[in-house]
């Protein structure tokens, strides 16, 4: 062999150790940033957990909703409770049968807003104060919102009057 050919050989050994140093190099970065990432991640996910328990201790302060945040308004199963617990759907038949005529030119929306203003202004019995106030009592509401589910009895009563769809 020449030495012409001895030192191309050495050239291309030297740069192919160098390449697969090269390479080696890059497997060190990229396994330090795998590392970091999923340090990262690990941290992500602690964070996540904290946010997604601060978000239930914030949402478990609020108080409850007998209506449910459908459109349209109805009651979910804490309003349903209520309205037995307060006789709420007894109440609405007594009070939409005096309002028959009332109702036909009306549409649902009117009529909605009518009995949210209709069962906060409403003069309540002594007995049916107690009543709604216990009921308020016992599932942690305001006086106002078993007035909102007794409003909500009344309006599907009077739109089943008014031959308009109640709410399912």
């Amino acid at each position: 062999m020449s030495t012409g050919n001895i030192v191309a050989i050495v050239a291309v050994g030297i740069s192919v150790l160098g390449g697969l140093y090269a390479l080696y190099r890059h497997a060190i970065k990229t396994a330090e940033w795998r590392g970091e990432v999923n340090a990262d991640r690990t941290s992500f996910k602690e964070f996540m957990q904290e946010v997604r328990l601060d978000i239930k201790t914030i949402l478990g302060r609020l108080a409850p909703n007998p209506l449910s945040r459908e459109s349209p308004l109805r009651l979910n199963d804490l309003g349903k409770t209520i309205s037995t617990e307060i006789e709420g759907a007894a109440w609405a038949d007594r009070i939409a049968g005096t309002m028959e005529e009332w109702v036909e030119s009306k549409d649902a929306y009117e009529i909605q807003e009518y009995c949210f203003e209709y069962a906060a202004e409403f003069k309540y019995s002594d007995e049916e104060r107690r009543t709604i106030r216990k009921s308020a009592y016992k599932n942690g509401l305001r006086v106002e919102q078993v007035h909102r589910v007794l409003a909500i009895e009344l309006r599907n009563k009077l739109l089943a009057l008014a031959s308009l769809d109640p709410p399912s």
